[in-house]
């Protein structure tokens, strides 16, 4: 049996806040590594550290068990 998952709600086009605090939206910048990010979806802890990021919105939501909602 999985962990219940976290409820994100939209901000803005670009960016959700999830009820944990954590924020995901678009960024241009670089990853921890250097590579650029491109505009791509980015993680943060309510802290403000880079967890994960990925191309694809719900992907990146899938993989950090968090879910939409509408």
């Amino acid at each position: 049996m999985s962990a219940a998952k976290i409820t994100l709600i939209k901000i803005d086009e670009a960016s959700f806040l999830a009820s944990d605090g954590r924020v995901m939206k678009r960024e241009n910048g670089e990853t921890p590594n250097g590579n650029p990010l491109g505009g791509r979806w980015v993680l943060r802890s309510p802290q403000g550290e880079f967890i994960d990021f990925d191309q694809y919105l719900h992907d990146l939501a899938e993989r950090n068990d968090l879910r939409f909602e509408y």
